[in-house]
């Protein structure tokens, strides 16, 4: 998480939850939330040329481009809802992560949980975590 940095002036309180395909969900309230637009990510698949048909003896290949946006989140909550965040994080679990602002709330769909960094633990059930989630799909934003 070195293109961010936590001061506390970053971000506006907020809430988070991500909800995995499989596991327990887990999300805090306040967070801090900074969104990041790297570059879009191209894909290439592997070429093959066709035996047969309008198209043989032509190679084949598919080019796109996958959109994708970081999310990377401070936040205070409970030791399960770690041990959530960890679980998802090691199994490499996609799910639906929803920031509700002030002004409405942005869902990401297959969001990826990609970075957990334990920052510090505030007491025997609280700890405080920097996580980073990859989406591949625009949010959709709905105004409260």
């Amino acid at each position: 998480m070195s293109d961010a940095a936590y001061d506390g002036q970053f971000g506006i309180p907020i809430s988070f939850v991500f909800t995995p395909s499989s596991g327990s969900p887990f999300g805090s309230a306040p967070a801090q939330v900074q969104e990041l637009k790297p570059a879009d990510q191209k894909i290439n698949t592997p070429s093959f040329t066709p035996i047969s048909g309008a198209n043989s003896g032509l190679e084949q290949f598919t080019l796109g481009i996958i959109p994708k946006s970081t999310v990377m989140i401070l936040a205070t909550y409970k030791a399960s809802e770690h041990a959530a965040a960890q679980t998802a994080f090691s199994a490499k679990i996609t799910g639906t992560l929803a920031l509700t602002y002030p002004d409405g709330t942005a869902t990401y769909a297959k969001a990826a949980l990609t970075q957990i960094k334990s920052s510090k633990i505030a007491a025997d059930t609280f700890r405080t975590d920097e996580l980073e989630f990859t989406v591949s799909l625009p949010e959709v934003f709905v105004a409260s």
